[in-house]
């Protein structure tokens, strides 16, 4: 009689493939990604921090559960998810971004590398490395947050003045802030208490999609400020983003 697996180890195994996958799909390797409609039945949201575009479960916040959670938030961890909800920016990208790469002027990062498994490395593609726009509120409290710090200084550093490690900052931070905020709820299973919750690091990168959307951006303006390889997978990640109706029609003529 064949062993029972469970539905965590099923989506733990899971995991990587669908994140090699997207990754193949977004560097222009495959046409399509064979994993991206795969779920696994029973299995809850677990926030993972991976950075995968296709990711299950990944809605974005409303403009209202998004203040609800800044507001949960310890002060010193406000900004950064408020930049990360801004900009656009994977997880790994923000940790790994040095005061150098910021023109707060010009409300403009540069991407030039990424924090990934213990380590930088280079953007996840050509496309990747990039120039984002962030929101002149975004730049004025990064400006302030600067005060003197040199240029090859990490904009978010851990209290070492080293890399944030996401992990920590994932189960430390954002989970109780999202259950605080109404978006989650601690359960006990087990003996031991654990939250659920439905809001991860990629949620902001959806939300950021959601008001550029919504701010009138086209697929191709998105594409780049999000680092995709092309419009079209833009469209496809995020088209549950674009209004549904028709619209009205132009009442062109022909003469």
């Amino acid at each position: 009689m064949p062993s029972c697996v469970s539905v965590g180890t099923v989506r733990v195994k899971l995991a990587p493939v669908k994140a090699l996958l997207a990754d193949a799909l977004e560097d222009g390797v495959i046409r399509s990604n064979p994993a991206a409609g795969v779920t696994i039945k029973g299995a809850p949201a677990t926030g993972d921090v991976d950075d995968e575009d296709e990711a299950e479960h990944v809605k974005a916040l409303t403009g209202v559960e998004l203040e609800s959670l800044l507001a949960a938030l310890p002060d010193e961890w406000r900004l950064l998810f408020r930049f990360l909800g801004d900009s656009g920016l994977r997880i790994g990208e923000a940790v790994a971004l040095k005061w150098g790469d910021v023109d707060t002027g010009a409300a403009l990062v540069q991407v030039r590398r990424r924090r990934y498994r213990g380590r930088n490395d280079r953007p996840k593609s050509n496309y990747g490395r990039r120039k984002a726009r962030i929101s002149a509120e975004v730049a004025a409290e990064l400006r302030t947050l600067r005060a003197g710090r040199a240029d090859d200084e990490l904009v978010f550093p851990n209290n070492a003045g080293t890399y944030l490690d996401p992990g920590n900052v994932m189960s430390r931070v954002l989970k109780p802030a999202t259950v605080k905020a109404g978006l989650g709820q601690w359960v006990v299973a087990n003996g031991r208490r654990h939250a659920e919750w439905w809001v991860g690091f990629h949620t902001f990168r959806h939300t950021c999609a959601t008001v550029l959307f919504e701010a009138g951006w086209n697929a191709k303006q998105v594409q780049l400020q999000l680092g995709h390889h092309k419009p079209s997978f833009t469209l496809d990640t995020y088209i549950h983003l674009m209004p549904g109706d028709l619209p009205a029609h132009p009442g062109a003529t022909r003469r």
